[in-house]
């Protein structure tokens, strides 16, 4: 099972403003959470593309839409 994701925006030193998608697990021994252990993970990139994908495909449908 895939722990739940949650992401969000930060601020770098910079001034840059970055998409940081964390995941959280419990980490467990007899049946009790002893610890949590997080991981961070940069998906800034991933998402600019996912948003030119989509600009991209509603251009496309447009373009279609227009020519008939």
């Amino acid at each position: 099972e895939r722990p739940p994701a949650f992401e969000l925006r930060l601020n770098t030193k910079g001034g840059k403003q970055v998409v940081v998608e964390f995941t959280i697990s419990p980490r467990r021994e007899h049946d009790r959470i002893v610890a949590v252990v997080g991981v961070g993970r940069d998906v800034t990139r991933r998402r600019q593309l996912e948003q030119q994908l989509q600009q991209s495909r509603r251009l496309e449908s447009i373009g279609q839409l227009a020519g008939g």
